[in-house]
């Protein structure tokens, strides 16, 4: 999920503390650099069929869960400025996601399509979506966690 639509497209400005390159680009100490997480998270080079969603990427051969499956995924940054909140927002978006799983089912409506995974320049990813929501008959579903 964190790959396919990053909560983020960009990733925090960071400042250049001396001269230095990447690959072939020099970067001058005291420029800003902004990482592109959209980009590199929908690079042909580094994903097969990137705009498909496709969990089974985290998975090895045996179906073990692999972190991560390429040096160019990381939604939460990397190095000693990775994002602080990293365990509570995946905890928080494992429980979020299988609260609202276990009581609702998720659709798309008759004579619509799901959109295509376009990227934009900006901060956040904003774009109207049509969606289906309907509430499991199940007793999960009247279950409160509170």
């Amino acid at each position: 999920v964190l790959r396919i639509q990053p909560v983020a497209p960009l990733l925090i400005p960071h400042e250049a503390l001396e001269d230095t390159s990447i690959g072939e680009y020099i970067i001058p100490k005291g420029t800003h650099v902004i990482i592109n997480l959209w980009s590199i998270h929908h690079d042909e080079k580094e994903w097969d069929k990137p705009k498909e969603f496709n969990p089974g990427r985290f998975l090895d051969e045996d179906g073990n869960r692999i972190y991560s499956p390429s040096p160019s995924y990381f939604p939460f940054g990397a190095g000693i400025r990775v994002c602080l909140g990293e365990a509570l927002a995946k905890m928080e978006l494992f429980l979020f996601l299988a609260w609202t799983l276990q009581r609702f089912t998720l659709s798309v409506p008759e004579g619509h399509v799901l959109p295509e995974p376009v990227g934009k320049f900006g901060v956040v990813l904003q774009k109207e979506v049509d969606c289906g929501i309907s509430k499991h008959s199940n007793k999960a579903a009247s279950c409160t966690p509170w």
